[in-house]
């Protein structure tokens, strides 16, 4: 934002400035005399304003008015013509300014009818706002009405008629910078690439499903992205890389195998986690193709990307569109979780909450540099009152117009404690049951490290889970290491392995916390790490690798996670972070779900087993502790037995459950009597039985996995 200059004397003031919510400083190019300072004034539109000098350094003064501070008005300091613009920044971060200016009625935004429409605007330290009609999303030409200040710094106008199919933005003016055309914060519909809001309002959607909530330890996660996901000739998808292609179905790959939804449906998992659908700049709608980006880059918290859209050009389009996704998702009895990013926008000082409210919407460091604990330069001030506002209203609106089961919180660890506390209530207000997650990283933040939601803080969140990155780093190794190799090797931590099958009782309140994955978006996939620090194992050890571990996370205590794409060893070439790579490298090939056919039936064998033994799905760690009995934690072996009761007591049922991470045979080595039927080793999955072996006969092939049940 440039600085508006003004006129002076002898280039006299330099800046002035508002820094408590009475005191302002004023900075001279030297030191004013004391005839000087007595015809200092204070001048706004409607008058002057008194004040004391309280104190002078140098070329500093530092004054103390009389009354508060009329925000809301142009004020300038200054005498004989010479004139600055006191500025209102660093003034916003005290607790003084977030206490004054909160505003709780939730009718921030536009609100239309076809008899007229309302816009109101949350900006307390602008002394002008304009409402900038357009007829068109693409023309130059337009209105100008007014807005009036009310209560708490916002602003409004009533516009009368139906201005329906209209685009508008706000003109703001804040002291010492130059006029600011914004779009809306609040704005539902959107104009291509998020540069105009659309007034207007899209009817419900009639004959919705919704499905109740699932208890979380009887969920399974499969995460998504909605253009990787059909963009691949193989996928068989008509509508690529487009919403309506996530729920097109009858596709098949080449070989004639189920692709889409309908092999998502067949493969068993309970929830879709589609990653971000917020707006985002990192795509240029005019010209889809020419680049690719994950998403992580919100600009507008309302609205959605048009990116993925058949119509980018009308505000309605991706908005109805997504919704008829999720409820497609709904009829084939898959519920739906939004990733949703709410710690830092896209390049903040080109953001409409900058411009809006300079200062007020970033979170600073105790010296005023902007905070950048996300590593994407900046991180959003949850813990204000009206940046809390303003998710937790984005929130309610997402829940409510697209019938969602779930939200997904990227980097969760820079969102304060309160915030989370109150999107869980709002959440659970809308759907009990209702599943929040998100990735508690302890990230470099200007924020106590207790009040924030982080791994360490799991036990002030009890109804919130977490990435579990211990699980997966005991699992498979340190992402940040080839060294560290995990489950199977000398250096691998036994301790760590078992609790993190038994749900991390060390960290969490219940196991349900616990979101257990060893592939996500980020990173390598497990394939390519394993080609990676296996550089001279075959394709087939690799494979029974693979297996393994994916074996580990779905039979685990917790809620598994899986990457789309995990079940037939998905590969980006080797691509660590793949976010804006093409979309060769980021593509589900759909073809490798014929060369992993085999993994495939494995996968879902295994969904099935889980989905059907009560044993695995414990929610208690009461439960757990007696349920689960260790026999072997070796940092290549691991054995335990699951012994589930009915509610009564009445009847137990039993299961051995093995994961041999060397490359030798292994036994248990200690009396397990009777006949074992044999539900997974190493080659297949499934819930009737394979073969039956005595107690003495029990073996585990190399890198496998064996379950058997009595």
């Amino acid at each position: 934002m440039k600085q508006t200059t003004y006129p002076t004397v002898n280039s006299l003031f330099i800046k002035a400035e508002l820094i408590h919510m009475q005191v302002v400083r004023v900075v001279c190019s030297r030191r004013l005399t004391k005839q000087e300072q007595e015809r200092l004034k204070i001048v706004t539109d409607t008058g002057t304003i008194f004040f004391t000098i309280q104190s002078q350094q140098n070329s500093c003064l530092t004054l103390r008015l009389s009354n508060s501070f009329p925000f809301g008005s142009l004020c300038m300091v200054g005498f004989s013509g010479a004139l600055v613009p006191i500025q209102i920044k660093d003034v916003v971060r005290t607790p003084q300014f977030d206490q004054q200016f909160e505003y709780t009625v939730n009718d921030l935004g536009l609100s239309y009818t076809t008899e007229g429409s309302t816009f109101k605007v949350w900006t307390p330290t602008a002394y002008r706002v304009e409402l900038i009609l357009f007829k068109n999303w693409f023309t130059h030409s337009y209105e100008c009405v007014q807005l009036k200040r009310e209560t708490s710094g916002v602003w409004t106008c009533d516009l009368l008629g139906d201005y329906s199919g209209y685009w508008y933005q706000y003109r703001v003016c804040n002291p010492g910078i130059e006029p600011a055309d914004i779009v809306d914060p609040y704005a539902k519909y959107v104009s291509i690439n998020g540069h105009k809001a659309m007034i207007g309002k899209l009817a419900p959607l009639l004959n919705q499903t919704s499905l109740d909530a699932l208890p979380k330890e009887q969920s399974i996660l499969y995460e998504v992205h909605v253009r990787d996901f059909s963009v691949a000739e193989s996928s068989g998808i008509k509508g690529k890389a487009t919403y309506k292609g996530l729920v097109e179905s009858g596709t098949i790959n080449e070989e004639g195998l189920t692709t889409g939804i309908d092999y998502v449906k067949q493969l068993g998992v309970t929830h879709v986690q589609i990653m971000p659908v917020q707006e985002f700049p990192t795509v240029d709608e005019s010209n889809l193709f020419k680049s690719y980006n994950w998403g992580y880059d919100t600009t507008h918290f309302f609205a959605i990307e048009g990116s993925y859209s058949e119509d980018l050009y009308h505000g309605f389009t991706r908005v109805l569109e997504l919704r008829e996704t999720i409820d497609e998702f709904h009829k084939q009895g898959i519920r739906v979780i939004l990733d949703v990013v709410y710690n830092h926008v896209y390049i903040w000082e080109r953001s409409n909450l900058e411009k809006l409210v300079p200062s007020y919407y970033f979170r600073h460091t105790s010296s005023g540099e902007i905070s950048n604990g996300t590593g994407v330069g900046n991180d959003l001030a949850t813990e204000k009152n009206m940046v809390r506002k303003l998710i937790v209203d984005s929130i309610r609106y997402i829940i409510n117009e697209f019938n969602i089961d779930g939200l997904r919180f990227d980097l969760m660890g820079i969102i304060d404690l309160k915030t989370m506390n109150l999107i869980f209530d709002v959440c659970n207000e809308y759907k009990k049951g209702f599943f929040l997650l998100g990735e508690g990283w302890d990230l470099q933040t200007a924020y106590p490290d207790d009040k924030l939601a982080t791994l360490e803080q799991a036990k002030k969140l009890p109804g919130i889970s977490f990435f579990d990155d211990q699980c997966r780093d005991a699992l498979k190794g340190s992402i940040f290491s080839l060294q560290d190799k995990g489950f199977g090797h000398e250096n691998s931590q036994p301790g760590r392995v078992k609790d993190a099958l038994g749900g991390g009782q060390a960290r969490f309140n219940s196991p349900t916390q616990a979101i257990h994955y060893v592939e996500v978006h980020d990173n390598q996939t497990l394939w390519d790490r394993l080609v990676k620090i296996y550089p001279d194992e075959g394709q087939s050890t690799i494979q029974c690798r693979h297996r393994l571990l994916t074996s580990m996370i779905l039979l685990s205590q917790g809620i598994p996670f899986i990457h789309a794409g995990q079940e037939f060893c998905r590969t980006k070439f080797g691509v660590e972070n793949s976010y804006a790579h093409p979309d060769w490298i980021n593509q589900m090939d759909w073809n490798r779900r014929t060369s992993y056919n085999a993994n495939v039936s494995y996968v879902r064998g295994l969904i099935k087993l889980r989905k059907s033994f009560k044993g695995f799905q414990l929610n208690t760690f009461e439960e757990i502790n007696d349920q689960m009995i260790w026999l072997k934690t070796e940092s290549d072996f691991m054995v335990y037995q699951l012994q589930h009761y009915s509610n009564n007591r009445s009847y137990s049922q039993k299961m051995l459950v093995f994961h041999n991470g060397s490359l030798q045979e292994k036994t248990l080595n200690c009396k397990v009597s009777g006949i074992w039927q044999v539900c997974v080793d190493e080659k297949a999955a499934s819930l009737v039985p394979l073969y039956s072996l005595r107690g003495e006969e029990l073996k585990v092939s190399p890198l496998s996995t064996l379950v058997c049940i009595q």
